[in-house]
């Protein structure tokens, strides 16, 4: 075997020339028995995190004393010199990319239907009175709402009403059009993750008026609109659901615009979607025949036997609200808004709680005694995961004003999952 000395890498023309321009640095041609001391030394250290993570994974070890301080392959997070495995991967350029183009068309889209449905639903006529003068009426759903005896201003009511609306219709169609070329590709590039089911229902409730008002996604499915802001993509495991969980801010009363919701109650919105989803009276859950449930829940009042109407609406079959205990910690913490792609390939509008919320109280809830043991290893999995990634790759702090809102023993909890 030839020596050290016998062989100088440095001096053939291929590697000088890599040398030279930064291809190569200098451990690539050092050699140790004939052989690049590189390759063995990164293949080891690699090899050692890997099974490392593996063996810390399958044993529930919270840390290891590796002394690195970036991030490996996209699996492993280290901080303060303390190792975490994180379940969570990056998009790639062409996925950013794509999220970005999809976010700006359902921007403009949303808009436009927003703008249609406050302002232009509904139709409007006119009607003869006795004595046979003519009055401008104005129908949305069951209600109808007299604009005064026709005349130069009534003219002109009507015919901006109906400009606009055909403007918008227009703009829409266009819009959804665009949405509907573009879902195919953003099926297969893998940027939807959102069950089509749960996309539906949110959609619904977004364009009813209801979503980011009075109803907010609190359960696993917030983090759908998490990992979209932040670029990446939570194992599967973390997100797997049969059920979409959504906090009722009962604070705010139903506007009188919102006719549809009023007449029809949450459950008609559903039934709109899946003809098969019902709730028995007075649960706070709707199912359909596949087992996807819908629980709508609320924060407990201060003087919570006096609260007689837990029900959203007035609809005599609406579902009622079901009082869980620590969530009026989250009715006070800011929101959180993001476009997402369904899985279907089309977009759609989450309003969540933020995300440092988020991964405090479902550690709390993993904490407490009557937790499902089932339960909470996957509580204290998704509080770590969202932790990690508000920090890391949205650059949130767990000391921030923004988090004033919350008990300080909520707060502290940050230390367990950030440093534990």
């Amino acid at each position: 075997m030839p020596s050290d000395e016998s062989e100088n890498v440095e001096d053939r023309v291929a590697y000088a020339r890599m040398l030279k321009d930064g291809t190569l640095d200098q451990c690539s041609v050092t050699l140790l028995v004939g052989k690049a001391v590189q390759a063995p030394f990164v293949g080891a250290t690699a090899a050692t995190l890997v099974v490392s993570g593996g063996l810390c994974r399958a044993t529930s070890v919270a840390k290891c004393n590796l002394h690195c301080s970036k991030n490996i392959g996209k699996l492993f997070f280290i901080n303060s010199l303390r190792y975490y495995f994180v379940e969570f991967y990056e998009l790639n350029n062409e996925q950013r990319r794509r999220l970005v183009d999809v976010r700006q068309l359902y921007e403009a889209r949303r808009a436009a239907a927003l703008e249609f449905y406050h302002g232009y639903r509904g139709t409007m006529h006119w009607r003869r009175r006795a004595g046979g003068e003519e009055y401008l009426y104005r129908i949305v759903g069951k209600t109808e709402r007299s604009l005064g005896p026709r005349g130069q201003k009534t003219d002109g009511i009507k015919a901006d009403h109906d400009r606009h609306r055909e403007i918008l219709k227009s703009r829409i169609a266009t819009l959804d059009g665009r949405i509907r070329d573009m879902a195919r590709v953003n099926r297969a590039l893998g940027i939807g993750h959102v069950p089509t089911i749960a996309a539906r229902i949110l959609r619904r409730l977004d364009a009813a008026g209801l979503l980011g008002r009075h109803l907010f996604v609190v359960g696993t499915h917030a983090l759908f609109a998490y990992e979209a802001a932040a670029g990446i993509v939570f194992e599967s495991g973390l997100t797997a659901t049969t059920d979409v969980d959504l906090l009722w801010d009962a604070r705010r009363r139903l506007s009188l615009a919102l006719v549809d919701v009023r007449e029809e109650g949450v459950l008609g919105l559903l039934r709109k979607i899946d003809r098969t989803f019902t709730a028995q009276r007075g649960s706070f859950r709707a199912v359909n025949d596949e087992g996807y449930y819908v629980d709508i829940i609320r924060a407990p009042e201060k003087e919570e036997m006096r609260a007689v109407n837990a029900k959203i609406t007035a609809a005599d079959d609406d579902i009622e609200a079901a009082t869980i205990a620590g969530l009026q910690w989250l009715i006070n913490v800011p929101k959180f808004e993001q476009i997402v792609v369904g899985a279907d390939g089309r977009p759609l509008w989450m309003s969540c709680v933020d995300p440092r919320a988020f991964a405090l109280h479902k550690y709390w809830i993993s904490q407490r005694a009557d937790r499902d043991p089932l339960k909470r290893r996957r509580d204290v999995a998704q509080a770590r995961a969202v932790a990690l990634m508000a920090v890391q790759y949205l650059g949130l702090e767990f000391d921030a004003k923004e988090l004033s809102a919350l008990p300080a023993h909520l707060v502290q909890a940050s230390e367990a999952l950030l440093v534990p």
